[in-house]
């Protein structure tokens, strides 16, 4: 897993060297001032790219957490937002064909993309008699034994489970949440972060990362988000961890 997150990374900052090399015909004061634009489909990729490129580029999420991107209809705006930016970067597969449509579509004024089924290698995952599988779909490649295959993709290897919530969290709730994620309990969880209301306690914000967690205090926002990202995630369980 370490593994492909450094291929991811280094794919990032790469890209992101070619973009800005590739805006020469701009005015010289533009490149020292204009940051990358970096757009996203979902958490997870918005997250670790706003951990590699720090303030050097703007991230932008186009997906809210949570949110089914195989059923996700963009707007004009996302559209131009995709069309306007320096890098976008997306899972790919069947969950994301809107997206690859959008970009056949745009022609010789697409961005440099960075699709993640690219960075790891497919698993074939074959199901028994008596195995039930959550997806009815038709796939190219039959086999005589019998069974059936499926192809897993990048999209399957980083899941996320997000939601927002009015309800309010004491700090020690919060606290004990992140003690539970490392339990192995719900899933392998690579990052999780939330901004809650903590009543008494005021606004909280927490980061959490395998082994290490932190709970702050911060300024009033409109609502609050949880988000969890990891493999093998166990949604049900951790919606009942965190009570929404």
């Amino acid at each position: 897993m370490k593994k492909y997150i450094s291929i991811l990374l280094a794919a990032v900052l790469a890209l992101a060297c070619l973009s800005a090399c590739g805006t020469s015909d701009k005015p010289a004061d533009a490149d020292n001032s204009e940051k990358l634009s970096v757009v996203t489909t979902i958490f997870p990729q918005y997250d670790f790219t706003r951990q590699i490129v720090g303030d050097k580029a703007d991230v932008t999420m186009l997906l809210k957490p949570g949110a089914e991107s195989h059923s996700y209809e963009p707007t004009p705006q996302d559209i131009k937002t995709i069309q306007n930016c320096d890098l976008f970067i997306y899972t790919g597969g069947e969950n994301d064909v809107w997206v690859d449509d959008i970009l056949n579509s745009m022609g010789d004024q697409r961005p440099d993309t960075l699709r993640l089924i690219d960075c790891v290698p497919t698993v074939n995952e074959e199901i028994v008699e008596g195995m039930e599988h959550e997806h009815d779909h038709d796939h190219d490649g039959h086999c005589c034994c019998g069974h059936h295959h499926h192809d897993h993709h990048a999209d399957e290897v980083f899941t996320s489970w997000g939601v927002e919530t009015a309800r309010k969290f004491t700090k020690a709730e919060v606290e004990h949440a992140l003690t539970e994620l490392d339990t192995g309990n719900y899933g392998m969880i690579l990052r999780s972060k939330g901004i809650v209301d903590g009543g008494a306690d005021g606004w909280l914000e927490f980061d959490y990362v395998p082994g290490e967690w932190e709970v702050r205090s911060r300024s009033a926002d409109v609502g609050g988000k949880l988000v969890v990202i990891g493999s093998k995630l166990n949604e049900t369980a951790i919606a009942q961890l965190f009570g929404c």
